[in-house]
């Protein structure tokens, strides 16, 4: 890492010559000023990673033109953004994708492309926060597999999407489900956004009683919606239990206009909870800031 390189080669250059003319006794009494460049060196390196994101988040990559029209392709959201906002859209996504780790199971090469749609999924979510340089900070690794997995933690039944939390700090997604979710939301869920509301119900602390709607009710509806079988979901989670916030923030941006109409006040919870509208064809980040703005004035 250049930046970390920049504090710690001078330092430990700096302490190699202070050290030298001590033992040679050229600066009697002074041996204290070896203490300068020491901990400078060992508190850069000791806190290479946030320096590091601290870096990225100043000096993004940026994508290329491919990527951008890769988007345009498979994020509805993105195209309904505002130009200064696709901009800021950009921007968090190359950020993202810097800061996290992201490794590929049972194959050679994480394909470019995938990595950019996982890194999109993560910044819809974050794009209700306009004040935020680091994204989902406690998560530090993306690993993709392939197809569905198996892990030691849930090594009971094939699934497509886990988060790690032992540490709190691993999302793990099956490539093949990720695109089918994609390109096919009526017919199979988005194990990206899925994980990534799983990562933002812990990271927030939100329980699923917060909903307000009828927990059998809810259950029951959200099937509907998609006309899936009640069970379908536990093959992509392996977990024996409905995670509620999860699916609805899952079809809160994979199917918007579909959860407002048939669950308008389950959506104006998570457009309060995200501090968005995705269906704002002008700005779906800046449309809650904008009323909430107003109510001050007023």
């Amino acid at each position: 890492m250049i930046i970390v390189a920049i504090f710690v080669v001078p330092s430990a250059i700096a302490l190699a010559i202070l050290a030298y003319l001590s033992i040679f006794n050229y600066i009697p009494g002074y041996e204290w000023l070896m203490l300068i460049p020491l901990v400078i060196g060992t508190g850069t390196f000791l806190l290479k990673r946030a320096i590091y994101e601290w870096w990225i988040s100043r000096n993004p990559s940026g994508l290329s033109g491919k990527e951008i029209d890769i988007l345009y392709k498979y994020f509805p959201y993105y195209k309904r953004l505002g130009a200064e906002h696709k901009i800021e859209f950009e921007k968090r996504v190359s950020v993202f994708r810097d800061q996290k780790k992201f490794q590929m199971r049972a194959a050679e090469k994480i394909p470019g492309d995938i990595q950019l749609l996982v890194s999109a999924s993560a910044i819809q979510y974050t794009m209700g926060f306009p004040y935020n340089t680091e994204f989902f900070p406690k998560l530090g690794a993306v690993i993709l597999f392939p197809r569905t997995f198996i892990t030691p933690e849930m090594s009971h039944q094939l699934h497509s999407v886990e988060v790690n939390q032992d540490r709190f700090d691993c999302l793990l997604l099956s490539v093949n489900m990720f695109v089918l979710g994609l390109k096919q939301p009526k017919n199979y869920y988005d194990s990206a956004l899925y994980g990534f509301a799983k990562l933002f119900k812990l990271e927030h602390n939100i329980q699923d009683s917060d909903i307000p709607y009828d927990r059998e009710k809810l259950i029951y509806e959200l099937h509907q919606n998609r006309n899936f079988h009640p069970n379908y979901i536990f093959s992509y989670t392996a977990i024996n239990d409905y995670e509620l916030f999860e699916m609805c923030s899952e079809q809160f941006f994979a199917m918007p206009q579909l959860l407002r109409d048939n669950m308008p006040q389950v959506y104006e919870y998570l457009v309060g909870i995200y501090k968005q509208d995705p269906l704002s064809y002008t700005s779906p980040a800046i449309q809650v800031t904008e009323i909430k703005e107003e109510d001050s004035i007023n």
